[in-house]
């Protein structure tokens, strides 16, 4: 019987990916999988290896974080393969809404499996995405989650992260063009979520599912710290719409208008500044996933 053939990507630079990525190769032919692999020292020519290296093989597996897979994605759409996940970067939000675990050996058995589920792609200005752009506050926590502090803490930086944030966010005045309405709002944080999860295990709406067709959007008006501690349950586990503070929708296309450009943080990466536009590429991506989750 033919081996199934892999393209094989690997951030060397993601969180976990020098602990994690030895013996990868090795996992794979046990499970069937033949590969060839690239470990691309910069993580900007992730995309470029899957465009020039796709041809004749059945599949492409990804090793890194979110930041990875979304920076990869557009070479893996247009080579219209099904995606394998190891989760090596430091939140997984992506893994996390799949339910493909932390360890790779079972991420390995999950690729090996060959059940597969197809989920929405997000688009900013035609870039795609897979969790969520944010404007505002989430962009200045990327700011600080990065460097020597986001390598030695991992998801630990998180915190941190948003307390210096705190110290330097501004509000913002936004329209909010979506479908058939139009709302202007003065916020602090504004997010569009294709996927489930993002920013460490943060849930976008406890409604969203990585294949429900919609882009699901919040606007958080200026709060006080008290007002901050009270929110953070519900951006947890995706209950904001318990709160006054909170305007929650759900739409198939978002246009963004600010004042003043504002930067534009995708899957974890500031990747343009508004006015942005936003759609929905429903089911769009074939990606390895958990039986009980397959289509």
């Amino acid at each position: 019987m033919r081996r199934k053939q892999a393209l094989l990507v690997i951030n060397p630079h993601s969180g976990s990916a020098e602990a994690g990525s030895n013996g990868i190769d090795e996992e794979l032919h046990r499970a069937g999988i033949e590969t060839k692999s690239f470990f691309p020292e910069d993580p900007q020519r992730l995309s470029n290896v899957i465009s020039a290296e796709s041809d004749g093989v059945d599949m492409i597996i990804v090793g890194g974080g979110d930041g990875s897979l979304s920076g990869s994605l557009d070479a893996v759409l247009s080579a219209k393969l099904p995606l394998g996940v190891l989760p090596m970067g430091t939140a997984n939000d992506f893994a996390r809404s799949l339910g493909i675990p932390q360890d790779l050996t079972q991420a390995v058995s999950i690729i090996a499996r060959g059940q597969t589920r197809h989920v929405d792609v997000g688009l900013v200005n035609d870039r795609p995405f897979l969790n969520v752009a944010s404007i505002g506050f989430s962009v200045e926590v990327a700011k600080f989650h990065r460097g020597e502090r986001k390598r030695r803490l991992r998801i630990l930086s998180y915190p941190l992260s948003w307390i210096d944030a705190f110290k330097s966010h501004r509000p913002f005045a936004v329209r909010i063009s979506h479908d058939e309405r139009e709302m202007t709002r003065r916020c602090v944080q504004l997010a569009v979520g294709s996927g489930r999860h993002y920013g460490g295990g943060l849930t976008i709406s406890e409604a969203a599912e990585v294949d429900d067709g919609w882009l699901h959007v919040y606007s958080i008006e200026p709060l006080t710290p008290l007002g901050w501690l009270r929110l953070l349950p519900s951006l947890k586990f995706g209950t904001l719409d318990k709160h006054s503070e909170v305007e929650l929708l759900r739409a198939q296309s978002v246009r963004v208008t600010t004042k003043r450009p504002k930067a534009v943080n995708v899957d974890g990466e500031l990747v343009c500044y508004t006015p942005a536009r936003f759609s929905i590429r429903p089911k769009a991506l074939s990606v390895f996933a958990p039986s009980q989750q397959s289509e």
